[in-house]
């Protein structure tokens, strides 16, 4: 929101709400239990929001810090409106501190334009919805395997076993032509038993990245055809 569009009330409250005022804002978000009120607020939009046939559109005005995005369901596009930036930044983070890599948004959105993008993940997939609608994301993902399609999450290989298949529906997968980014050594392991590819990304110890194929500190300036080249058999596999 620009000054001039502002109401006086408006540039006074982005005042208010400065970078300090934000995150304590967010720390009461993310403590480990909600007040009654927030909570009884959340379980109503939640309730609220799976009562449409259909998955809808919904504007937060005065979002804060997204505090209550998480509690939405059958939610396709999601705007929040607020007239402090710092509460802004901290809204596009989901509560409980997942974040996206840095260059993961353009990475994802450059590869789906040459490949299948899919998700292959241990959290629900209420949760893995719920993070892909803040995160603004336009990719079209070919497939998602939550940890409700498993028994047994990673390193167990069933994840990306089922992920293998359901794309294979439409065409012949070679896990060797399949490249997984990873950030965790458990992660690592169920890529490998997969017989894919795997990248360790981002803040991984020394001692959990040496078991991928490849390592890189952030996707920024990456493009899926650099990070293949990187992961085969006797490249460099640090950058």
């Amino acid at each position: 929101m620009s000054g001039e569009t502002r109401t006086r009330w408006g540039t006074r409250a982005a005042r208010l709400y400065d970078e300090a005022y934000a995150e304590r804002y967010r720390a009461h978000d993310e403590a480990p239990a909600p007040g009654a009120a927030a909570a009884r607020l959340g379980a109503w939009l939640q309730a609220l929001c799976e009562r449409f046939p259909a998955p809808i559109e919904a504007l937060d005005l005065g979002c804060g810090t997204g505090r209550y995005f998480g509690a939405l369901r059958n939610v396709r596009r999601l705007v929040g409106i607020d007239a402090s930036h710092p509460m802004l930044e901290w809204a596009r983070r989901p509560v409980g501190g997942a974040a996206m890599t840095p260059g993961g948004r353009g990475f994802l959105e450059h590869a789906a334009n040459s490949a299948r993008v899919g998700i292959v993940t241990r959290a629900a997939r209420a949760d893995v919805d719920a993070l892909i609608r803040l995160s603004g994301l336009d990719v079209p993902f070919a497939v998602v395997v939550s940890g409700d399609d498993v028994l047994d999450a990673k390193p167990a290989v069933e994840g990306y076993r089922i992920a293998l298949e359901r794309l294979s529906r439409l065409r012949p997968v070679n896990p060797a032509n399949v490249i997984s980014l990873e950030d965790a050594g458990d992660g690592i392991r169920a890529a490998h038993f997969a017989k894919v590819r795997c990248i360790a990304v981002g803040d991984v110890p020394a001692h959990v990245a040496i078991e991928a194929d490849a390592y890189v500190a952030t996707l920024e300036g990456h493009t899926l055809a650099s990070l293949d080249m990187l992961s085969r058999p006797g490249r460099e596999r640090v950058q």
